[in-house]
């Protein structure tokens, strides 16, 4: 069956391509990133996942998803992870402590993240030997919270955090993720139920957040869809240098600032037709 059509949604934006712009799954930006930039400019990057490359890989998870996204419905969301999360992201490169193997010490968060996310086996290695999930957090690149597949990422939790919505688990992964000095580990967090993936990111507004859906029960994302997939939840997306920057910061802040100038011109150009229609009135 043919991938459904349906809308890039850019809160907050005008606009030229900001909005209404039709690609095969869902993708939505708010106040996280620009979809203009995510389409039209990172792709033209040098480090941009290769079509080659990527396509094996496309290959490999879509079939995966067609196997499995049914049972996944039904079962839990442990069989949700064994089944499609846990090789998918091994196959991006990741490496990672689940919720089960974190250190068992006192951690002040309300739940353990499902996956405590690191870049190698030695940062694996050295969040193993501490005494806390907290703890744990400066050794690794990011977090992720997982939900069964066709659970609402928008609800509120009824069994694990009950009265919390999935992204305020993250933002306390997010708010847990420094020292006693404030020194943040990491800035950016996973939230996904298989075929929803949200990024979302501490030097953002606490309901800000980028999604991109990979699948709609039978039906799997295009290969382009996947190849920003790859290049927004890859490890080397999370890398931070010594400037405690990494390249989704380097992403963030460049397609903002790209959007604002595009909707200052654009109410320039509002403003300058506007005064010219008001001024064949006189």
């Amino acid at each position: 069956m043919a991938a459904k059509r349906s809308t890039v949604h850019t809160a907050g934006q005008l606009g030229l391509g900001l909005s209404g712009h039709v690609e095969s799954m869902d993708i939505e930006c708010h106040g996280v990133f620009s979809s203009i930039y995510l389409r039209k400019v990172l792709p033209s990057q040098s480090d941009y996942p290769p079509v080659a490359e990527a396509e094996q890989l496309y290959d490999m998870v879509k079939t995966r998803w067609l196997k499995h996204w049914l049972g996944m419905a039904k079962q839990n969301e442990d069989y949700t992870r064994s089944q499609f999360l846990d090789p998918l992201l091994k196959e991006l490169g990741w490496h990672f402590i689940p919720e089960k193997n974190l250190p068992d010490g006192p951690s002040g968060l309300r739940k353990r993240p499902d996956y405590c996310l690191c870049r190698d086996e030695a940062a694996v290695t050295a969040a193993a030997e501490t005494d806390s999930p907290t703890a744990a957090f400066r050794f690794a690149s990011s977090v992720l919270e997982a939900k069964k597949v066709h659970t609402a990422l928008d609800e509120v939790s009824k069994k694990e955090t009950p009265g919390w919505f999935p992204s305020q688990q993250v933002q306390d992964y997010l708010h847990h993720a420094k020292d006693g000095s404030g020194t943040r580990f990491f800035d950016w967090a996973i939230l996904t139920n298989g075929h929803e993936w949200r990024l979302y990111s501490d030097r953002a507004a606490a309901d800000a957040f980028f999604s991109i859906e990979i699948a709609r029960d039978e039906e799997f994302c295009s290969l382009e869809d996947f190849r920003l997939f790859i290049a927004l939840f890859r490890p080397s997306a999370f890398e931070r240098r010594p400037d405690n920057r990494c390249p989704l910061d380097d992403i963030r802040e460049e397609s903002l600032k790209r959007q604002s100038s595009l909707e200052l011109n654009l109410r320039k150009r509002i403003f300058s037709i506007l005064e010219d229609l008001a001024n064949g009135y006189r």
